[in-house]
């Protein structure tokens, strides 16, 4: 399982001082009140200023500001001013321009689109907010218009609002980024905004750097879902450029008060002196301009925590994290915090850890979409919910992480759209089934087998056979996803939820496949959704649809291109278990001899067994012997032993298939040789007579009429 990272948006400043507020020549408590809110992001005092105005005297300017002032006053809880956001838009058209102010009036024009839009956003609706912020300055952009100093502060920020959005919509995504636009690509938005005098403007100039690195963190591989080292070295730069800006002309000047970033980021870089002098002095006030530099440069700090982790230097990103968090006096802040510390931790092999910290991030405070300075609250609630899947999937808490991805999924028009999610459900759904099967085997007799008795003496065994009683079609859960009746019927009926998801990671591949926007191929998911549908479909006793589905991903494997590493590793082992899963088929369906070819093709030689073993072992080498370079003696003895107990799965195959053929010579061989290779592999005696190449075995000796040879090796390894 990939554990994904995602860019998580960090509290920013989207809104301040003029970009909000329209200017006025009311004198002076209209001048106080955009200074108070400027300089000091204090709403109710700027507010308690505009309430002093007579309404009969107040302009249309004054008014929208006053009701901006007053939703951002009460911590943006209030949704009146989201509901009069589309009236204040169309009232603006049928205000009389003068000629004169045609230019000023444009740029309020933009103000109150930017923050309709903005609303639009931190409300979960990212791609009609960027459809509409595009469709305004689509022409300045595609014309490379060069903008004035003062008009550029509003189209900047706009265009960074459709950077936003960019990266909203593609969480989660396998390929990177999903575009909005299929011309005004998020590289046409950067080129632009490259081509203007940024100059003058040292924090426009930190935002441009900081959204370079986040979309090359966002950007991947479209065949193996990685991020290319080039994108790597551009985030490097990106990073190093944004924080010499901060030390050298942000911090040292003060400048805050033309900054507006839509949303600061999920980054992370900085130096000790400044952390030292962060903590020493932790009382800076939210809305100053002292706590919004400190929030840019924990933006900063973030992406460079990110970029560690990226490089496996988990030790230096959680110092970075900490010492972001150390900057912040929010609240809300906390989920991040825990969040991004969850992934630096699954990704470093402490699942548990991992998974604890998850739940604090999901426990952490939540606040309304903005403070009452104007920066925004992103809510990334299915965003943390998703890691919490993950690292519930890879600590096997199988049903917390159904019950997450389950919530996600239900509640996020992104990750609903995303096959993974579907799939990480599924294989949940999986492992509560594995896990009631484990439990009923502990339940029945140790060996598996019963002893058949006739007047108190024994005359033969009985091996039991595995049916938990989940055998037929249904369909999916009547219940929404997540709830209590939908968690209710995955813990009786597991397979059949599991069907009813990965059906629907391959119906939104069929809709990548004819390009439907907002979802792209991922050939990797698709061959893991087929893998396991035909592991369901052998569970459920649905022999024809499973040979179907092994068929189905084999041909499909043969015409994909040749890849290298982890990627090609793993494309072998879905390769190798879909010939076992036919196999099994085959024999269900009595058909032997094409059971035989799934595991040996045309050749029946114990080296064409070993390969594939191999590549079931998911070993990139082809021998065992092939130590990689840098591993220790104990990972070498597990890597030794999985690959025996992979041997000694094959061998128990195809023993079984050439036993239904009737060469019970031959199955008996290869059923010794899997035995030797189990007891090789550390097989404890109390699971021999369970493992299936003794069953293998016994069902020879029982064929040829071999009773006390089937019960000596019963005794032998008890």
């Amino acid at each position: 399982i990939v554990l994904e990272v995602h860019n998580i948006m960090m509290p920013s400043r989207p809104i301040r001082g003029r970009n909000m507020l329209s200017n006025s020549n009311y004198i002076p408590p209209i001048s106080s009140s955009s200074n108070t809110f400027e300089s000091q992001g204090d709403s109710v005092s700027a507010l308690e200023a505009y309430e002093s105005i007579p309404t009969e005297e107040a302009s249309f300017s004054q008014i929208y500001n006053q009701s901006l002032l007053s939703y951002l006053s009460t911590g943006g809880r209030d949704k009146h001013f989201i509901n009069e956001t589309d009236t204040w838009k169309r009232l603006w058209d049928d205000i009389e321009k003068d000629s004169k102010k045609e230019r000023k009036m444009k740029r309020k024009e933009y103000i109150i689109l930017f923050n309709h839009c903005l609303f639009l956003f931190v409300s979960g609706n990212p791609r009609e907010a960027a459809q509409m912020v595009l469709n305004a300055i689509r022409s300045i952009i595609k014309e490379k218009e060069i903008m004035s100093e003062d008009f550029l502060n509003v189209t900047a920020r706009m265009s960074f609002l459709i950077l936003d959005c960019i990266l909203a919509i593609s969480e989660g995504s396998h390929g990177g980024l999903n575009q909005i636009d299929e011309f005004i690509t998020s590289d046409y938005i950067i080129t632009w905004l490259e081509s203007q005098c940024l100059e003058a403007n040292a924090q426009l100039k930190f935002l441009l750097s900081l959204y370079k690195s986040r979309l090359d963190f966002t950007e991947r591989n479209p065949i193996n879902g990685k991020l290319d080292e080039s994108k790597l070295r551009g985030v490097k730069k990106e990073l190093k450029n944004a924080m010499e800006l901060f030390n050298h002309k942000l911090r040292t000047t003060g400048e805050t008060g033309s900054l507006g970033s839509l949303s600061d980021l999920h980054s992370h870089d900085g130096n000790a002196s400044y952390l030292r002098e962060r903590i020493s002095h932790p009382s800076v006030q939210v809305g100053s301009q002292e706590g919004l530099l400190q929030t840019h440069h924990q933006s900063a700090l973030n992406l460079k925590a990110q970029l560690e982790q990226l490089k496996g230097n988990a030790k230096k990103s959680l110092v970075l994290c900490a010492e972001a968090s150390a900057s912040h006096s929010d609240s809300s802040y906390e989920s991040l915090d825990a969040n991004n510390r969850a992934i630096v931790y699954a990704t470093s092999r402490k699942r548990h850890l991992a998974l604890h910290t998850a739940t604090k991030a999901l426990r952490a405070p939540k606040g309304g979409f903005f403070r009452s300075d104007g920066t925004t609250r992103c809510d990334v609630t299915w965003s943390v919910l998703r890691n919490t899947s993950l690292c519930a999937l890879q600590s096997r808490q199988y049903e917390a992480a159904y019950e997450c991805m389950a919530t996600c999924v239900r509640n996020s028009a992104t990750y609903f759209k995303r096959p993974r999610c579907w799939l990480r459900m599924a294989e949940a759904c999986i492992g509560i089934h594995t896990e009631k099967l484990q439990k009923k085997f502990s339940s029945e007799n140790m060996s598996g087998f019963s002893v058949v008795e006739e007047g108190g003496k024994p005359k033969g065994i009985l091996a039991h056979m595995s049916n938990d009683g989940d055998c037929g079609k249904r369909s999916g859960s009547n219940g929404k996803l997540g709830s209590k009746e939908d968690i209710e019927y995955v813990a009786k009926f597991p397979l059949q939820q599991a069907s009813f998801c990965l059906e629907r990671v391959m119906k939104l591949l069929r809709d990548a496949s004819i390009g439907v926007a907002g979802i792209k191929m991922d050939h990797d998911c698709l061959e893991s959704a087929r893998c396991a549908q035909a592991y369901v479909m052998l569970e459920l006793k649905e022999y024809k649809q499973a040979l179907f589905l092994a068929k189905l991903l084999l041909m499909d494997a043969a015409t994909r291109k040749e890849t290298s590493g982890l990627h090609h590793i793993m494309h072998k082992r879905r390769k190798a278990t879909a010939s076992m899963y036919g196999c099994e088929a085959c024999c269900a369906l009595g058909d032997a001899v094409g059971a035989l070819k799934f595991l040996t093709g045309e050749k029946e030689e114990d080296a064409v067994l070993d390969r594939l073993a191999m590549d079931l072992a998911g070993i990139g080498t082809n021998s065992y012997l092939n130590v990689p370079a840098n591993v220790s003696s104990e990972a070498d003895d597990r890597r030794k032993a999985r690959i025996k107990k992979a041997q000694a799965m094959v061998r128990t195959s195809a023993s079984a298939a050439t036993a239904a053929m009737g060469r019970l010579g031959t199955a008996k061989q290869l059923a010794m040789s899997a035995i030797s290779l189990e007891d090789n592999a550390g097989v404890p005696s109390y699971e021999a007579n369970r493992t299936s190449a003794r069953k293998a075995l016994l069902y020879c000796m029982l064929r040829e009429g071999n009773s006390d040879g089937a019960l000596a090796v019963l005794r032998s390894s008890r």
